[in-house]
């Protein structure tokens, strides 16, 4: 069986930027065009290296696959820069690449040119045949110190968490709370409530 993780988040990027996103696109099409010559045995010189990333660096300098970090490995994802919006914006995509590659790409810029910002972005695992639990697809949150990635284990396991703690301090039920709790300070104060009863318990 075979798997393959998509995911397309696209989001708005500082001025600053725009020369990194294109030096990382020229390095990705001359890599692409350089691997293209080698598989068809032309004349070809190696290309430039990628820019550096501050949160990842490749262990592959003999040019072999890196079998240590390659799940975190950007080097292979479709990037597109638009300046013809209002703002300057950059859509990352995978066809088949590890959730974390896209994380780390996005962190590696909020860690250059938006430090205090965040970015988000879904992903899923397709396979070629229906089985049982084969389905997987998730959520990454990304800042510039951290990465926080859920699977649907994750997020079932937050679903139950949320109906326990719904029905031991309210009476409400999940149909009522849906579509308004999020937006309700109900959530907030509760979740206040149990903070400062674990502060101060008895």
């Amino acid at each position: 069986m075979n798997a393959c993780t998509q995911y397309c988040f696209k989001f708005t990027v500082t001025p600053a930027s725009i020369a990194w996103w294109q030096a990382w696109i020229a390095a990705k099409e001359a890599h692409d065009g350089y691997e293209w010559e080698k598989r068809e045995d032309l004349p070809c010189t190696p290309p430039a290296p990628f820019p550096t990333l501050p949160n990842w660096e490749p262990n592959d300098d003999d040019g072999e696959e890196d079998i240590d970090n390659w799940e975190e490995d950007p080097r292979q994802l479709r990037i597109t820069l638009n300046q013809t919006e209002n703002e300057p914006t950059v859509t990352i995509t995978a066809d088949d690449d590890s959730q974390y590659a896209g994380a780390v790409l996005a962190q590696a810029y909020l860690r250059l040119f938006a430090p205090e910002c965040e970015i988000t972005f879904d992903w899923i695992t397709v396979t070629d045949r229906s089985v049982p639990d084969a389905l997987d697809a998730g959520t990454q949150v990304v800042t510039a110190t951290e990465i926080w990635s859920y699977d649907l284990y994750m997020l079932r396991r937050l679903i139950d968490n949320e109906r326990t703690y719904i029905a031991k301090h309210t009476d409400l039920t999940i149909e009522e709370c849906n579509g308004w709790f999020y937006d309700s300070q109900l959530l907030t104060d509760l979740e206040q409530e149990q903070t400062d009863g674990s502060k101060n318990p008895g």
